[in-house]
């Protein structure tokens, strides 16, 4: 049973959404990607192309409300449903939704209007699919997510958490992005993992919207800060007569004329910033660990126990429907945006990822420069077949360069720093042994 099928998986494309987030930066990659499913109608192959939910971003598009939205994005993207639809004539194209999209199962009219472009509206939460005798299970993955939950698919009455953070920032960030000294608000979905927010929001004001001239100023003060702590240590040891620091001054800056004095002058200040900071430091814990503690509530940040234990949730989910019915072998799920391939015992849990830019946490190799977000995109499709033997996964990544460009500042303070590797998932995995 569906030894001849071939099953193409993505998800998570968020189309449409307000000012700056309606423009589909991965638009001719995604044109291309479905102009070469047209090509396989040739190979004699049972071809089905899944959507796995999140395929428009309708929480992020306040500016239309209710049915509208859908002709609204269907009409914006003329170009993309058009080679949709020329895709749907040679390969099948089913879509379930997700939670950003989920209210199109409560527009009227909704399965006719997206099958005149040849993409099937299923209504289920999940779908099953069949691969020589073995199942697939494939969901968006909200379902294991409290704050995106969705209670009632279809109802616009039905707004978790999630859907309050997305319409009043991302969707408010989108509109007024353009206002800034550089249009950075708009990334603000790119950014992971979610706890990540309140770190890129300061790193994004530092490099970008503070004033130029003021980031000049304290940029200096910032290069000198982790010099300035070493001289505050030294200068306690001098109190007790156990070092002396004068020797810096004198040896080596005293040469360098009015630079060495400018610098001499960064440095104290400095040291002064620092006595300060330490006089204050107990009264700031209990403040930040205080703010630290209501982000967590909101789900804003969390530890690595907290980020491990939302990991675990999507994969007790996958063994839950593993256990319910043994003849599953695949789980697929989107929603998180970091695709991976895991194997489970004899079973897989794949994550299909986002087409979205993703913004990734790099430290600066200069402490305490704000850390720097670095732009990637992971343009991910995997692809279920069976080649006669086995049952192949294959994992594809449609290269492209980031739309975000890091300022000179920005690639200097991470130059001597790794950057977040490209998605290490294998390009092929037979089923009878794990590659990679």
């Amino acid at each position: 049973m569906g030894e001849k099928k071939k099953y193409y998986i993505i998800s998570d494309l968020h189309i449409g959404g307000d000012g700056e987030l309606e423009d589909v930066t991965f638009k001719s990659e995604l044109i291309g990607f479905l102009n070469s499913l047209s090509e396989t109608g040739d190979s004699g192959e049972d071809v089905e192309l899944i959507i796995a939910g999140d395929f428009f971003g309708f929480w992020e598009l306040s500016t239309v409300e209710g049915p509208v939205q859908l002709d609204f994005v269907l009409d914006k993207y003329a170009d993309v449903f058009h080679a949709f639809r020329k895709a749907g004539e040679s390969v099948r194209i089913t879509y379930i939704v997700g939670n950003h999209d989920h209210t199109v199962l409560g527009y009227p009219g909704s399965k006719e209007k997206l099958g005149e472009y040849n993409i099937f509206l299923d209504e289920n939460q999940h779908l099953i699919r069949e691969i020589a005798d073995e199942k697939i299970w494939i969901e968006h993955g909200h379902q294991h997510d409290k704050f995106n939950e969705i209670e009632v698919p279809g109802s616009e009455l039905c707004r978790p958490a999630g859907f309050y953070i997305t319409r009043y920032l991302l969707s408010l960030a989108g509109l007024i992005s353009r206002m800034g000294r550089k249009n950075w608000l708009v990334n603000v979905r790119c950014v992971q993992p979610l706890n990540a927010l309140p770190r890129w929001m300061f790193s994004s004001y530092f490099y970008l919207e503070m004033h130029p001239l003021l980031r000049l100023a304290i940029v200096p003060f910032l290069f000198f800060f982790a010099v300035s702590i070493v001289l505050f240590m030294l200068g306690i040891l001098d109190i007790f007569g156990l070092n002396s620091v004068q020797y810096l001054y004198e040896d080596f800056l005293k040469p360098f004329g009015v630079v060495g004095s400018v610098v001499d002058t960064i440095i104290g200040i400095d040291v002064l910033i620092l006595i300060i900071f330490v006089v204050v430091s107990i009264p700031l814990f209990i403040v930040f660990r205080d703010i630290k503690s209501a982000l967590k509530r909101y789900g804003l940040v969390y530890e690595k126990k907290e980020k491990a234990e939302k990991e675990r949730a999507y994969l007790e989910g996958a063994r839950k429907v593993f256990e319910s019915d043994r003849s599953v072998k695949f789980f697929i799920f989107g929603h998180t945006h970091n695709p991976f391939l895991l194997k489970d015992g004899d079973r897989y849990v794949i994550n299909t990822g986002t087409w979205l830019e993703r913004l990734e946490r790099v430290k600066s190799f200069i402490w305490p420069f704000p850390a720097i977000f670095y732009p990637r995109y992971d343009l991910n499709y995997f692809v279920i077949s069976y080649d006669g033997k086995d049952t192949v996964i294959e994992y594809h990544r449609i290269d492209k360069i980031p739309s975000t460009k890091l300022t000179l500042l920005q690639r200097f303070l991470i130059s001597l720093r790794k950057k977040p590797p490209a998605v290490e998932i294998p390009s092929i995995t037979r089923t009878s042994g794990f590659d990679g």
